[in-house]
């Protein structure tokens, strides 16, 4: 059963009359003179920073406090950004870049790691660049180091999977690490699992993976340049197309660029996927496919040999001189190029506009800022979590309403990481049974899933994310399947919630339910405190909004005679409303 007036109002951004907010934040003296904008009220203001810095809805407390002195929104930030949902965020941001969490990135579990699950493979590769982006970032080095530093991170699997590198394997399960086989300080340019998602298969010589440098790093896709294609090439003989890359005026236009950039990639194996790491140990890891039976190692200077026998053009970056992966990871931290994307990712990360619709009056001041912060990526994330335009509603003067961002929509891990924070539920499955349990057939076990997030099944997708493969943009409005899975979510974690006590569940729930009551008054009062820690709205006992709520709770008591059943609807209710997954 649902609450009418509770699942189909929208979230109430407005102030009432639409007129300014009182709690408008810092510039809210200004708001009549000279700030177009109208603000959110601050409890969405807060809602809507501490999604973008952590992933999950403010606390009750946290909302009374704003709520009591809009000033302390800063102050909250900067203790957000101390949190581990802080880390979260960060590689989400970078996900959308990279695509590290691919469907198709799962080694075969074999050897050293032969216990592995797949959960625990995929995870061990699709990590290490954005862990060590989280690394950089968490412990205050500047945003460059992510192109620059001779460090990465490694679980116990990464480690096993690859050689070469000072992981302890008497340490802790993540450590930062350092190579010992020679390799140039590169930052997540110099990580194996990097290019062990972005292959260079046949002809390509690692021109997709200098794509992938060029647009995830500076924001310039080699892919969008306007270039004519007359489509009079035999893109099936290899002489021709060399022929054209040399001479043809549109395609050197591109690969006078795009060829020294994937020169310096010619040190890195092209292509070992997981078939081949499959085959290596089919063929008992004998030669010539020793090379890829764990652990091994991706980086060889010899690779180089085969770019000079194809006569193709040397190593450079954009017409500067440079020679290896350290070469270019120096030439991108001194780009202005590398800032302006990290701020363009971001805003559209926070905002939820494509790429190149990041506004420039947004971009420029956030730009400066962050160089002049040393690149502090946090600082970063701060000022766009109380940026004036993120924090708004719309604004009377079009060239500001233009920049403001609609409402926005959470994404699956952070819906997934509110529900857990708020009872204690994730939607884990076990899809191996008892396969796996019994000895000779504990070979390719999936592992616990979290559905909810992983793209292996398809939910991270359907409920739009992305699968790291084929689906590599993030659907930003409400679908049919998005809302059929927030509905499931929502009952399995209001029966967990009922399950194991709603006087005793560990989260944010803990302490504002007593499910033995059915007095009118103690019920209100205590759909007073949900509504506030549930949705960070704050009403009186008297509201319209709790009448819906109470009228839910009272109907169920009613025909069930069961306190449980009632609060097991009205919590799937309240979970499942629009204001929880809009912000």
């Amino acid at each position: 059963m649902r609450a009418p007036a509770l699942l189909l109002t929208l979230l109430a951004c407005a102030p009432p009359d639409g007129e300014p907010s009182a709690d408008t934040g810092p510039d809210a003296s200004l708001a009549d003179a000279v700030d177009p904008r109208t603000y959110l009220p601050i409890e969405d203001q807060a809602v809507r920073a501490s999604v973008l810095v952590r992933g999950v809805r403010p606390s009750v407390q946290e909302i009374r406090a704003v709520r009591a002195d809009p000033d302390r929104l800063p102050a909250l930030v900067d203790r957000w950004l101390q949190e581990p949902g802080f880390g979260r965020t960060v590689r989400a941001v970078h996900d959308d870049a990279l695509h590290m969490r691919s469907i198709d990135l799962v080694y075969p579990p074999a050897g050293p790691v032969a216990k592995a699950t797949l959960q625990q493979m995929g995870a061990a590769l699709a990590e290490e660049p954005l862990a060590l982006i989280e690394h950089v970032v968490t412990s205050g080095q500047p945003y460059s180091a992510i192109v620059t530093s001779d460090r990465t991170v490694l679980d116990r699997r990464a480690a096993q999977i690859w050689s070469h590198h000072t992981y302890d394997p008497q340490g802790p399960d993540v450590q930062v690490v350092g190579w010992t086989d020679g390799r140039p300080a590169a930052g997540i340019l110099s990580t194996n699992a990097l290019w062990a998602r972005h292959r260079s298969a046949g002809s390509n010589h690692h021109r997709g993976r200098a794509e992938l440098v060029a647009d995830a790093l500076l924001c310039e896709s080699f892919l969008g340049r306007d270039v004519p294609i007359t489509g009079d090439v035999d893109l099936a003989d290899e002489d021709a197309v060399a022929e054209a890359l040399d001479h043809r005026p549109e395609c050197v236009g591109c690969h006078q660029a795009l060829d020294p950039l994937a020169a310096h990639l010619w040190t890195v194996h092209p292509e070992y996927t997981p078939a081949a790491v499959g085959v290596a140990y089919l063929g008992g890891c004998r030669q010539p496919f020793l090379e890829l039976c764990y652990p091994f190692n991706p980086v060889r200077p010899a690779y180089e040999l085969g770019r000079k026998l194809l006569q193709l053009r040397g190593p450079g970056y954009y017409g500067q001189a440079s020679a290896t992966l350290g070469d270019v990871g120096a030439a991108l931290a001194a780009d202005p190029r590398f800032a302006r994307c990290a701020v363009q990712r971001l805003w559209s990360y926070a905002a939820q506009v494509p790429l190149d619709e990041v506004p420039f009056e947004v971009v420029a001041p956030l730009q400066q800022d962050f160089e002049a912060s040393g690149l502090d990526y946090r600082a970063l994330v701060r000022a766009v979590a109380l940026h004036p335009d993120f924090r708004a509603l719309d604004a009377s003067r079009p060239e500001v309403a233009d920049r403001i961002p609609g409402p926005l929509v959470v994404r699956p891990w952070q819906h997934a990481a509110t529900i857990a924070q708020l009872t204690g539920f994730a939607f884990e499955v076990d899809v191996d049974l008892f396969r796996c349990r019994l000895p000779g057939l504990d070979l390719f076990c999936q592992g616990i899933t979290d559905v909810a997030t992983d793209a292996t099944f398809g939910f991270r997708a359907i409920t739009g994310g992305t699968d790291g493969a084929r689906v590599l943009s993030p659907t930003h409005t409400p679908t049919p399947l998005k809302l059929l899975f927030a509905e499931a979510l929502a009952e399995e974690a209001a029966a967990h919630v009922v399950a194991r006590d709603l006087a005793q569940v560990d989260g944010a729930l803990l302490g504002l339910v007593d499910r033995a009551t059915e007095d009118e008054a103690t019920v209100r009062a205590q759909l007073v405190e949900l509504h506030a820690g549930v949705l960070a709205e704050v009403v009186p006992p008297d509201d319209e909004a709790i009448d819906a709520t109470w009228t839910l709770w009272s109907t169920v008591r009613a025909r069930t005679g069961d306190t449980r059943v009632a609060w097991r609807a009205t919590l799937s209710a309240l979970l499942q409303a629009p204001r929880l997954g809009i912000h």
